[in-house]
């Protein structure tokens, strides 16, 4: 966590912690096996600040089992579920995103969606691909910007009326 990014509040509200999972399972499931590391970045102007999670998360290969239980779930994974159950409540961020790179498997590269009208929705891959090139003398390798996948929205989970205008 950066030096002016805000900690992730403990606990939402239970329809908001829901459908954050439903957003994660999504988003793993979307994915499917590879190393998936994930990066959630929120704003609110008010107190003016940066949310932000990480964790990764490693499905079907030999370093992880498969598809992760979501609802309870712990270490960095618990922090990101909790920092976009608050951005898709829609009470406390201006603006969202989440971001996955995949170091291997179908989705090897990096996409993102941005959280709007409570769901999360792919971000542009033209707004993406100049944040994931190497910068200058910086070593590594490149990062290719791939279209996320879209995750249909859950029809059974309310949208809270505030998160309506993200």
């Amino acid at each position: 966590m950066s030096a002016d990014a805000r900690p992730v509040p403990e606990r939402l509200s239970e329809p908001a912690e829901q459908r954050a999972a439903v957003a994660l399972r999504a988003v793993l499931r979307a994915l499917g096996a590879g190393t998936h590391h994930l990066s959630f970045a929120g704003w609110s102007p008010d107190p003016g600040g940066w949310t932000v999670a990480d964790a990764t998360v490693a499905i079907g290969t030999r370093h992880g089992p498969g598809m992760p239980p979501v609802p309870g779930a712990t270490g960095e994974l618990a922090v990101v579920h909790l920092a976009l159950a608050l951005a898709l409540e829609g009470r406390a961020l201006d603006s969202a995103v989440l971001t996955s790179r995949t170091d291997h498997g179908h989705w090897a590269g990096v996409c993102a969606w941005r959280v709007r009208r409570g769901w999360l929705h792919p971000m542009p891959v033209g707004s993406l691909a100049g944040a994931v090139r190497p910068c200058g003398q910086v070593e590594g390798p490149p990062r290719f910007a791939r279209a996320a996948p879209v995750l249909p929205a859950p029809l059974h989970l309310a949208v809270s009326p505030s998160a309506v205008s993200l």
